[in-house]
């Protein structure tokens, strides 16, 4: 099981801010490291530690804090090249919502992150969630990674079978509907899969689409620059990017 480690003051100090924005921890044996073959390329598996955020030190609580609304993540590595990692599930209405890390691999230079989102369960609306706004966030340590992340969610079926006792998850309340519109302020990429827009002073995190891929490889968008977009809620609840088009 992995340990729960306090982050030093000192540690924290020298930190450097390299990238940013938006089940069963079983800690391998670093003599150990599974490596996995796809076509002759080495993935590793990385071993992490997760940290509490009580045993952080008051300036990254306060980091924490100024950032949590945001949907994406944050990375920071120290003098020996260890890393620390913040993902963000951003503004959520309510309890029940959380965001963990649950394997990390180095795929030649690099770092895959694999998230797990949960939401409500059916039936636990009126007893056990609040309605009350959340930021559900996770931070997790690590050697042998680099700041070349790229993010991905399990799977629905991924989900389940992580869980002891499998449940439908809640689906977010616009996700019946096929397409969405709105219009915001475009900030930037978050990664290569994802980009943030300012919608009435909030960050919001959208992944793209293969669409909206093929745009931004055809086109750039100025930060700062307003703008009117299609977006669709998949079954994770992840804001699903289609089309963009700047406004005049």
């Amino acid at each position: 099981m992995k340990k729960i480690i306090a982050v030093s003051l000192g540690i924290v100090l020298s930190m450097v801010l390299v990238a940013c924005s938006s089940p069963n921890d079983a800690k391998s044996d670093s003599n150990n490291q599974e490596n996995e073959y796809s076509q002759g390329i080495t993935v590793n598996n990385l071993e992490f530690d997760r940290i509490l955020y009580e045993n952080l030190s008051t300036e990254v609580q306060q980091y924490i804090e100024d950032n949590k609304y945001k949907k994406g993540y944050d990375l920071f590595t120290d003098e020996d090249g260890e890393i620390t990692l913040i993902v963000y599930a951003g503004q959520r209405p309510s309890t029940g919502y959380s965001i963990k890390v649950v394997k990390i691999v180095d795929n030649e230079g690099i770092t895959g992150v694999t998230l797990k989102e949960t939401t409500p369960q059916d039936g636990e609306k009126s007893a056990d969630v609040a309605t009350v706004l959340t930021y559900p966030f996770d931070i997790v340590r690590f050697k042998g990674g680099t700041d070349n992340i790229n993010i991905e969610y399990m799977s629905t079926e991924d989900k389940n079978k992580s869980d002891d006792n499998p449940k439908t998850n809640t689906n977010h309340p616009d996700s019946n509907l096929k397409e969405l519109h709105n219009e915001g302020v475009f900030v930037g990429g978050i990664d290569n899969n994802s980009i943030e827009i300012e919608i009435n002073g909030e960050p919001w995190a959208f992944r793209l689409t293969n669409e909206a891929k093929d745009y931004f490889s055809q086109n750039t968008i100025d930060p700062n620059s307003k703008v009117e977009f299609l977006y669709t809620i998949n079954e994770n609840n992840q804001y699903m990017l289609l089309k963009i088009n700047t406004i005049n």
